[in-house]
């Protein structure tokens, strides 16, 4: 998918006792790393990373890259976080390939900005 220019990125804490994802919608994380084809630099801590991915104003998903603190070997080297999108049909795939000491990798389908209202991180709240 070449619609790099789509793509927004947030990064910061988002708290798992919100209602909803509808005032995260709305106001975003700490710091946009990724709008308008532009990166900004941006460094994880050690604890929770959480990144709010936007997609065209119609789709997110919301991802959480847990860095332990290891006392004895201190804070690990930075990580490098490979986003890739792909369209399957109405759905937008989402893989986040993140290469270093805590490496991980997420794979989601995004969910549309109009329902946000009824998920809570980035899943239909369970009644």
């Amino acid at each position: 998918m070449q619609s790099s220019d789509k793509i927004r990125i947030d990064q910061g804490f988002y708290s798992i006792s919100e209602g909803s994802d509808e005032n995260l919608i709305k106001m975003g994380l700490n710091k946009v790393i990724y709008k308008d084809s532009k990166e900004a630099s941006f460094e994880t801590i050690c604890g929770e990373n959480d990144f709010l991915v936007v997609y065209d104003n119609e789709y997110y998903t919301i991802l959480r890259h847990f860095i332990p603190n290891d006392f004895y070997d201190g804070i690990p080297e930075p990580h490098t976080y490979n986003f890739n999108f792909k369209r399957n049909g109405d759905e937008i795939n989402l893989t986040l390939n993140i290469e270093g000491e805590e490496g991980e990798k997420f794979e989601r389908v995004m969910e549309k900005i109009a329902d946000a209202k009824n998920n809570i991180w980035g899943r239909q709240i369970e009644k």
